[in-house]
Order: C-alpha cells, then structure tokens, then sequence
C-alpha cells in the first residue's frame, strides 16, 4: 500500500488551531470540514465520539473500530490517523493539556497504557452529545460575540466532557490488581519517558529521578503495563523509530542519529532484536 511520505511526522499545535486551547470538528455527511487522513502528531488531547455508524482510526500501528456509542482518546505525541470513516457521525473535541486537570490527565495516561475503544452508557452518551453541540455553538459564535467570555464558556464547557470522560475511564479501570502506588509510580515513569528527546541511561536513571529503587520501580511497571521498565524504555524506543521510519523519508542512519545512537549499525541489532525484522524490512514491508 503506498502511503505520503515526509521528510517529518507532522505536529498540529493547539496554539495554531485556537485561541481558547480548544477546538470541536463534526465530522459525517455534508460536514464541509474534512477529516485529516494523514498520519501525524497533535501537542493536544483528542476524544473522538461516535453518534451514529462506524470508522476506524490508526493509533501508533493498530487499527480500532469505533461504532456508535463509543468514544476513543488519543493523547498527545501519539500518532494516528483517520483510515476510513464508513457513514459515520460523530464529533471530535480536542483539547490543549493545560486545559485539562491534573487528576484527569493522570487517568488518561494510565488508560493508554492499553488503549481501546471504550462504550458509553447511554446517559452519558445523550449528556456528552449536549455539551459537544454547545461547545460547537459557541465556537461558532465567537466572531460575532465577546470573544473572552465565549472562550471562558468554551472551556469550561470542555473541563465538563473531559471530566465525565475521565469518570468512564475510572469506572473501566476498577478492579486491576495494580496498587494505587503502583500505578502513580507508573504514570510518573511513563511521563519520564514522554519529556526524555533521548532514552538514555536505562532503568537506573529512572530510577533515580523518580527517587525508588530500580527493584521497586520494576515491580510497579510490571504491575500495572505488564512488561519491565528496560522493556517499557526499549518499546518505546522501538516505537519512536518505527514512526520515523514509516512516516517519514530519513534513512536508517538519520534516524539512528535523531534517535541518540553513535552507532547506526547498533541501532540496526536493537531494532531487530525487538521488533523481529530489520529497519529497512520493516519499512519495505509497512509501505509495501
């Protein structure tokens, strides 16, 4: 399958889209807005929400099917792209990370750890359709009313979705055999990895910085993801380079370099070892 190619992964800055830090698309028949298809990278929270039929959304190499009634959240950095929208109808609310609580942004970051698309109750269906449709009016409005007191409303009309979105992700979370320690120790670490441009040091280093020992930090890791924290630091490392890899034009060697490897052919073992075929492979064999 031939799919753009660019020289790199896109970001869509929240500060590009709106003043407010948040933004609402409809997307279905007749919407004159079109949907992005292409793969790329958002520095803002997104939570798709289906009214009626079905799509599928890629999220970092899977693919989810949505039908209605289900809401999907993607967080920033994760790539993704709209593969094929069918007859659905929905909405998508995107939503800048400084506009959401802290609290909420911790249970969305432990939800991503296994990611799916997630059913709504029917209340809380019919409750988000109201507050996205006054959101979208509002956003609509604001050129012809006062612009800082729309955006006040806006927000706090989105801290409200998010809020009860975060609620459903809590109630799906319950009865994971994690600690509630394990799981702050989790998140914490996943944050590490999220602000380090370079995955150095190993397992130790994160260690230090989270101020447990690498023994304890593994145990929480394994608890809640599944998998150990060298694990945890490879995956992602992997993750990063099968990104540029496919959706980008870097050679291996460019991306060895952008990824902090002296050594191009090192980073070529690695990939190997982990993922189970070489770069270039994987890329032949991704982009057919």
């Amino acid at each position: 399958m031939n799919r753009p190619i660019r020289k790199s992964l896109p970001l869509h800055r929240a500060v590009r889209m709106t003043e407010s830090g948040i933004f609402l698309k409809r997307i279905g028949p007749g919407i004159v807005v079109q949907p992005i298809r292409y793969a790329h990278r958002d520095d803002y929270y997104l939570f798709g929400f289906v009214e009626e039929g079905s799509c599928r959304i890629g999220l970092d190499f899977e693919e989810y099917d949505l039908h209605a009634g289900e809401m999907f959240c993607v967080r920033p950095g994760q790539v993704h792209c709209l593969v094929d929208e069918q007859t659905v109808r929905g909405a998508v609310l995107f939503v800048d990370a400084a506009c959401i609580d802290a609290g909420d942004r911790h249970v969305l970051t432990e939800f991503a750890f296994q990611p799916h698309p997630m059913p709504l109750e029917p209340s809380l269906r019919h409750e988000l359709g109201e507050l996205f449709a006054m959101i979208d009016r509002r956003v609509g409005a604001r050129q012809t009313s006062d612009a800082e007191e729309t955006g006040r409303l806006i927000r706090l009309l989105a801290s409200a979705a998010v809020g009860m979105i975060a609620g459903a992700v809590r109630q799906s979370l319950r009865g994971r055999s994690a600690t509630g320690r394990q799981v702050d120790m989790t998140l914490a670490f996943r944050e590490l990895l999220d602000r380090s441009p370079l995955l150095e040091g190993g397992p130790a280093r994160y260690a230090a910085e989270l101020h447990v020992s690498t023994g304890y930090l593994n145990e929480a890791v394994r608890a809640v993801a599944g998998t150990s924290v060298g694990r945890c630091i490879h995956e992602e490392l992997m993750l990063r380079a099968r990104r540029l890899l496919i959706h980008t034009s870097m050679n291996v060697r460019e991306i060895a370099f952008e990824l902090g490897f002296g050594d191009a052919a090192y980073f070529t073992r690695l990939f190997t070892k982990v993922v189970g075929i070489s770069p270039s492979s994987f890329r032949r064999q991704y982009l057919g």
